[in-house]
């Protein structure tokens, strides 16, 4: 549960509203996966990955399946910016399959044809504003690209021809 809300009615009513938390992306772990709320907050330990259509993140060091409960906030800088990163990608209607965090400097949303690359070395709100600004400019040329690369100064395309 997220937030609860409870209003009184003189003289014999209460009024719950409840806020719950929801499923936004799953964490490959050792032996199995946990579901990540977009937060942060472990929902749910699984040992099978879950039939649900959410990207999954594969992290470069293995977590165990006993190193963390559900309900924990997992609070890694890398994990905390590609949630970040996830929202922002499914606000603007892009499907993510899948997430590779290769390291403290190379986080990848993956499509099912184009990938898009940040870095946790870089400040976070610089590369949405790059992200949003030049998804949006390449929709608007009807430019084709492979991959956006977010770590430089400057972002990176990669494009192809159509």
């Amino acid at each position: 549960v997220k937030h609860i809300i409870i209003y009184k009615q003189y003289p014999d009513i209460l009024q719950l509203y409840i806020d719950e938390y929801t499923p936004f992306a799953i964490l490959k772990i050792r032996d199995g996966c946990l579901l990540l709320s977009e937060d942060g907050k472990i929902l749910k330990k699984l040992r099978t990955l879950d039939p649900l259509q959410l990207p999954l993140i594969s992290y470069y060091q293995q977590f165990g399946y006993t190193d963390f409960n559900a309900g924990e906030l997992i609070a890694f800088i890398d994990i905390s910016y590609t949630l970040s990163f996830l929202k922002v990608a499914k606000d603007m209607g892009l499907i993510i399959d899948s997430i590779d965090i290769t390291g403290m400097n190379m986080i990848a949303l993956k499509t099912k044809d184009k990938t898009y690359v940040f870095s946790t070395d870089k400040d976070r709100n610089l590369q949405i504003y790059q992200f949003k600004t030049l998804i949006e400019q390449l929709q608007v040329r009807g430019q084709f690209y492979i991959s956006l690369d977010f770590r430089f100064s400057k972002p990176v395309i990669q494009t192809q021809e159509k």
